[in-house]
């Protein structure tokens, strides 16, 4: 099993919120059924939570392509942090605590989208425009580079270069924080080339896709 198909199955384990006890979307490009919608804070969310916690971990256990988890007790870490991320009331708050989890395998291709997230990533393969700051980002190991700025957009207009580091979002770490929303103003960190810190609040706009300023790491 590749790494890449991994990467495939963990999203299709998060992704897949449907209302079976099992989440059956193990083949490679299988079509993921729509994102599942419930409240904040009910019993719906905590079941939710079960569901894609225990599908998660069980595509873990059954593909990850290191037998023993590369010495991580991965599978007792699962079990001991279950039930604070079951109890968690909210989307963004069940992800964070998911991807800690799976940050524990420390693996650039094991992560989990949140449905809000999978739909910006839909919209943008779409070509639709979305929330966003006008700027795009690019992965190196485990941390986030700005590749493109738009011209016109809020990221353009605070000075944000390609080749600056994304360190969190409103105090999150930029792979847990939660995605822009359109007329919400955040603080977003970022490292320029010099490592020189730069805090900015930016207020979410709806971005086209369009061409921009790219720097491409190799």
């Amino acid at each position: 099993m590749s790494r890449f198909a991994l990467r495939a199955l963990i999203l299709a384990a998060a992704l897949s919120l449907a209302a079976c006890a099992s989440i059956p979307y193990e083949k490679l490009n299988a079509p993921l059924p729509p994102a599942v919608r419930v409240a904040d804070g009910s019993p719906e969310r905590v079941a939710l939570n079960g569901r894609v916690w225990d599908a998660s971990v069980g595509y873990a256990r059954r593909l990850f392509y290191k037998r023993d988890f590369g010495g991580v007790p991965f599978l007792t870490e699962a079990a001991d942090r279950r039930a604070a991320a079951v109890a968690e009331p909210d989307e963004d708050g069940f992800y964070a605590r998911l991807t800690d989890l799976l940050d524990l395998l420390d693996d650039d291709h094991t992560h989990a989208l949140s449905p809000v997230e999978r739909e910006m990533v839909q919209a943008r393969e779409r070509g639709e425009a979305r929330a966003g700051f006008g700027f795009m980002l690019t992965a190196r190991g485990d941390d986030r580079y700005v590749s493109i700025v738009r011209p016109g957009t809020p990221a353009a207009e605070a000075g944000i270069l390609p080749g600056w580091r994304i360190e969190t979002v409103n105090g999150h770490p930029v792979l847990v924080a939660p995605p822009p929303v359109v007329g919400r103003t955040d603080q977003l960190v970022f490292r320029d080339e010099h490592d020189v810190r730069h805090a900015l609040d930016l207020t979410a706009v709806l971005t086209e896709p369009g061409p921009g300023r790219q720097l491409v790491f190799r």
